[in-house]
């Protein structure tokens, strides 16, 4: 792994937590109860436990299939695939990545429309973004790292808002547990699984890793933290909405800290939605270098080349995805990639590796009796 990145370009194994939990926590976090509880209501946590254990899983399989003969998601594909097949495998793997990125960049645009500058064209908001991003990419990972650090440190303060919307909370709302059917469950589960997207990252950035293999641990514990958060918002908001207010509230999150009242801030949320900026930049950053990682490792693409290729096609995809519904329709159509990426894909291409170099292991065996 030291022949494939130098070890000055290299971060240590538990900066992992904040590599995958910074882009983990993103504009999801904002809306994510009103998609579930249009499936499982007062049973949404169920499905939350159900899809955080999923993804541990699939984390575990990850860090099997990774080595230091296959340290990438793109020397997986051609050790399975071979080189033609494997560039296709890798091009449908950028795509995956522009499509998260893209949803999480518009989607974001969107919330500062809606609550903070109704009047200010897409355009500009883009161009402000795409320029901070760009900045943060030329000083490499190391510095794309450090920003996923202050991103999960900086707004943790964010958490003291939950306290005063139970002071209107009806614990009654969580009542009758599993009242749901199993498909229903699911379902919500399924939505859950897009919210922890940002682990399968780990398959391009793992050769910047020192040791890489101790830091499955910091893996698991930024995912458990996810849960954990994405937990204590869920029953908040459950207990703080009935089940008709939060089928028809598009962000709740946002709309629990309107309630905040501090006699030198007349509106709460527009702290929460600013500063919500340092946390989401994180994921659009640590999405743009990936792609153009993978660019460099599988396409020879210098960064200097694909980058302002890649920030034309995010800004002309924030203009094109303009009504609520497109945007909608863009996150439903990420999740179900990444679904797809979650339960089938990595998974067998971990079976795969692990069987190919087992049968390998026993062709050298053979040859040196």
């Amino acid at each position: 792994m030291s022949k494939l990145v130098d070890e000055k370009f290299q971060v240590s194994p538990f900066l992992v937590f904040f590599l995958i939990h910074g882009f983990q926590i993103g504009v999801g976090i904002l809306a994510f109860q009103r998609l579930v509880a249009k499936y499982a209501e007062q049973d949404s946590w169920i499905s939350l436990c159900l899809a955080s254990f999923a993804i541990h899983i699939v984390i575990w399989f990850s860090y099997k299939m990774l080595s230091e003969e296959q340290p990438d998601i793109i020397a997986v594909h051609q050790f399975l695939f071979g080189k033609w097949l494997s560039k296709l495998l890798d091009f449908a793997f950028l795509v995956y990545i522009f499509l998260i990125c893209l949803t999480i960049f518009r989607t974001y645009i969107e919330v500062l429309q809606l609550w903070m500058f109704p009047l200010l064209p897409t355009w500009v908001l883009s161009l402000v973004i795409i320029a901070i991003t760009y900045y943060i990419l030329t000083s490499g990972f190391r510095i794309v790292t450090g920003v996923a650090f202050f991103s999960v440190i900086l707004p943790a303060f964010l958490w003291v808002m939950l306290i005063f919307p139970l002071q209107f909370a009806n614990y009654r709302n969580l009542l009758p547990v599993w009242d749901h059917s199993v498909q229903d469950i699911l379902m919500a589960s399924k939505v859950f699984m897009f919210e922890f997207s940002g682990f399968e990252l780990l398959l391009i950035f793992y050769p910047f890793i020192k040791k890489a293999h101790k830091s499955q641990k910091f893996a698991h514990g930024a995912n458990a933290l996810t849960f954990f958060t994405y937990f204590i918002i869920l029953l908040v908001s459950l207990v703080y909405f009935n089940k008709d207010e939060l089928q028809h509230t598009i962000y709740p999150t946002l709309s629990m800290a309107k309630i905040i009242e501090i006699p030198f801030i007349q509106r709460f949320e527009y702290i929460v939605i600013s500063l919500w900026f340092l946390v989401i930049i994180p994921g659009i950053s640590i999405s743009t270098w990936c792609c153009a990682r993978l660019c460099k490792r599988s396409f020879s693409l210098r960064p200097s080349r694909f980058l302002p290729f890649f920030f034309a096609c995010l800004f002309a995809g924030a203009l094109f995805f303009d009504t609520r519904y497109e945007i909608n329709s863009l996150g439903k159509y990420s999740s179900f990639v990444g679904l797809f990426l979650f339960i089938l894909y990595i998974p067998l291409l971990s079976i795969l590796t692990m069987l190919k170099r087992k049968w390998q292991k026993i062709k050298n065996k053979q040859k040196e009796a």
